[in-house]
């Protein structure tokens, strides 16, 4: 009788075991987030940016600016911001907390 219970034990325990190394079980046992849903009543034409403005005298803070259409053409009137990637003249820290 004692044998039996013993090996029902490691039988249990065994089991146990090898259920908590399947690949499928999760690591930690927080929700996954589910993605924001995006309104669908007013979608957003691909070719249209929004601008979010900071100045450097702080008196926009990242204040949202009138959509600009965007496209491969120099445009008309506006300012044409040329860019080079090999140029790095402000680090992004993160907004992680630490």
């Amino acid at each position: 009788m004692q044998t039996i219970r013993i090996r029902l034990a490691a039988l249990t325990l065994i089991i146990t075991a090898l259920a908590a190394c399947n690949p499928q079980t999760p690591m930690t046992s927080e929700p996954t987030p589910t993605p924001a849903a995006f309104p669908t009543s007013q979608p957003i034409p691909r070719d249209v940016v929004q601008v979010w403005l900071t100045l450097p005298d702080q008196s926009k803070k990242l204040q949202r600016e009138p959509d600009l259409q965007f496209g491969t053409s120099a445009g008309t009137g506006g300012a044409v911001i040329p860019i080079n990637d090999q140029v790095v003249y402000q680090r992004w820290k993160g907004l992680a907390r630490q």
